[in-house]
């Protein structure tokens, strides 16, 4: 939610700048017509503002362009967390260092245990106990998961294995 604030703050700036300086180009172009300032004063002040103008637009085009990035975060994050199952289970030293690296710092070993500081949002992740999983009921009343709207799930056998696993 942080996140999706400051990228609105971000967003907004920007169009109040852009808004900004086309109302000094209409206090310069009044000022041009009332004679109040030469033509070369005029032309050279209305470049420096126009070149604004379009450094703003151009950032807030790149910025629209990019403005689902909280959605490709949240999809990474996902495929990211299913990863570490498959990587806590492998033998592969060096992928389960680079994967701890990605997710946390300061590693450290007390009581033949690995500690780490997680970083957003696997610190939200890392709060979720195993146990709290395994005794939500992972079917409803007919028998459907209750983790998805549709009937069925394409992997038909991941909650009944992850029920049974908790158990």
């Amino acid at each position: 939610a942080s996140s999706f604030h400051s990228d609105a703050l971000f967003v907004q700036n920007l169009k109040n700048q852009i808004k900004s300086v086309e109302e000094t180009l209409d206090r310069l172009l009044d000022a041009h017509l009332d004679s109040t300032i030469t033509s070369e004063e005029y032309i050279g002040k209305k470049q420096k503002l126009l070149n604004q103008k379009i450094d703003f637009s151009e950032k807030l085009k790149a910025f629209e362009r990019k403005g689902n990035r909280w959605l490709e975060l949240s999809r990474q994050f996902i495929l990211d967390s299913n990863q570490a199952i498959i990587i806590a289970s492998e033998e592969n030293l060096e992928a389960k260092r680079d994967f701890l690296k990605k997710i946390g710092s300061n590693p450290r070993l007390a009581s033949r245990s690995l500690l780490l500081d997680f970083k957003n949002p696997w610190a939200i992740l890392s709060e979720t106990s195993v146990a709290s999983l395994c005794d939500a009921p992972h079917f409803g009343e007919n028998g459907d998961s209750i983790f998805w709207l549709r009937d069925l799930e394409s992997n038909q056998n991941y909650c009944f294995q992850r029920a049974v696993s908790c158990r």
